[in-house]
Order: structure tokens, then C-alpha cells, then sequence
């Protein structure tokens, strides 16, 4: 997965745009709601979509979900290992 954090654009390695991240809350992880049966995932009560944490997903997986779910939300550290920074399309 690529994440470029000055535009907040997330793609696959292979380039294809996932999602732009721009949650207007701001809540922290730890201050959401986690389901029992899915310990990846988070619930919003302020908008009530759901938010994924990205770090153990490959980008099939997260584009099989986004496909299906487009208000999925995602939680994305830069520090993260299948995360690689881009800046202005370039690698870093």
C-alpha cells in the first residue's frame, strides 16, 4: 500500500487510488468502538461507518472490501510495514 499524507491519497503498489482519507471527527483509535468477531475493525459513533486498521491487510483485501463498502474508513500509521510514504508521486 502507498500513502502519500500530504494529499491523505491512498493506492495499491501497483498504483490504483483505494481511498483519500478525510475523517472531519478525528477520534482515536483507542476512543472507537471494536466489534468482538472482528478485532480489525472499529465502529464511528459519530458517523457510524466503519473503520479498518490497515496494517495487517494486503491490497487485494482492502480493495475487496472498499469495493464492496466504499464508506469504509481507514486507519493508516505511516510507520506501519506494508505502508510505503509517497510524496508528490515519488517513493520516499
Amino acid at each position: 500500500m502507498k500513502f502519500n499524507p500530504h494529499t491523505k491519497e491512498v493506492f495499491t503498489d501497483a498504483g490504483q487510488f483505494l481511498q483519500k482519507l478525510q475523517c472531519p471527527y478525528r477520534i482515536r483509535w483507542q476512543d472507537l468502538q471494536p466489534f468482538e468477531d472482528k478485532p480489525r475493525q472499529r465502529s464511528c459513533s459519530e458517523c457510524n461507518h466503519h473503520i479498518l486498521d490497515t496494517a495487517q491487510f494486503d491490497d487485494s483485501e482492502l480493495l475487496a472490501i472498499l469495493t464492496t463498502n466504499p464508506e469504509t474508513c481507514l486507519k493508516i500509521d505511516i510507520n506501519q510495514p506494508n505502508v510505503e510514504t509517497m510524496y508528490h508521486g515519488f517513493s520516499e
